[in-house]
């Protein structure tokens, strides 16, 4: 099957609101592995063609760290490769390898976040995150019971009560503003991330941050669940909050009079832990570069 033009790839990547970041990364690896692998070479012009894509990908999802990381990881691969030798298999076997490191990773942080978890606890969490959903299906059977943020405006969050329903964990869907009735019941809160900063704040869906104040005002472990690869680089740009388009908040008024700020940052002294693929650390730990 041909590559996907990367105009429509870039479209549904900017799009795309179902899948979490991480998952997003490598779909952009998977296309640009499969871009290289129809071609003949990779000289000067491809790949510089390449580097513009890869910058406009990162671009497009400036709150998602991962997405910087992972490219950017692969760029370094395209910049040492040596058009003589003509190796156009090793850039594909390189974005492959970065792929799966990153699912590896999620594998483990899965592991370490289960082990926080006793049978019978309950569980709060906002949004949905490919890297909590590995986690609840791993929790079927434990009788543990999970509360779900809606996650307006898309309501991310009843995907997630679907599909908890289907593997029979009982849960309970509330919305945003009920998350603060929550807290006090709850034994802890988990949420993703779309990427974590320097200083171990966390960017992630609008939301977090007030999930996260009453978890602290109500004494409620507040758990960060996000592999390493989601730290942002020394050398990513400056954060950006994307703005989403106004009109997914499905209200008649002038356009100018509302706004859809889709991710805000929850500091890192409202974290309790942080859970990656090498442990949970009560300190932030960042990775070295």
């Amino acid at each position: 099957m041909a590559c996907e033009p990367f105009a429509d790839f870039l479209h549904r990547f900017r799009q795309d609101r179902q899948h979490g970041a991480s998952e997003l990364a490598r779909q952009a690896l998977a296309w640009l592995g499969q871009s290289v692998a129809e071609r003949a070479q990779v000289d000067d012009a491809v790949r510089q063609m390449l580097r513009d894509q890869i910058s406009q990908l990162c671009a497009l999802r400036p709150s998602m760290g991962v997405v910087a990381h992972l490219l950017q990881r692969w760029q370094n691969q395209l910049e040492s490769f040596d058009p003589s030798a003509n190796d156009v298999g090793a850039l594909v076997a390189g974005a492959n390898e970065l792929s799966a490191l990153s699912q590896q990773a999620v594998g483990g942080c899965v592991h370490h976040a289960h082990s926080l978890i006793s049978p019978g606890y309950t569980l709060l969490t906002h949004s949905c995150s490919s890297t909590l959903m590995q986690l609840f299906s791993s929790l079927r059977e434990t009788d543990c019971h999970i509360v779900i943020c809606e996650s307006r405006p898309l309501n991310e969050g009843v995907m997630v009560a679907r599909q908890l329903n289907d593997w029979n964990i009982p849960c309970i869907l509330i919305t945003d503003a009920q998350a603060g009735l929550y807290t006090a019941q709850a034994d802890l809160v988990m949420v993703g991330a779309d990427s974590l900063l320097g200083d171990g704040a966390v960017v992630n869906k609008v939301g977090t941050r007030l999930l996260a104040l009453a978890a602290q005002r109500d004494h409620c472990p507040f758990y960060v669940v996000a592999e390493s690869f989601k730290q942002r680089p020394p050398s990513a740009d400056a954060l950006i909050l994307e703005q989403m388009d106004v009109a997914e908040l499905n209200h008649d008024l002038p356009h100018e009079q509302m706004a859809n700020t889709y991710f805000d940052i929850t500091e890192a002294d409202l974290i309790s832990a942080w859970v990656d693929e090498r442990g949970a650390h009560r300190q932030f730990s960042p990775v070295v570069w």
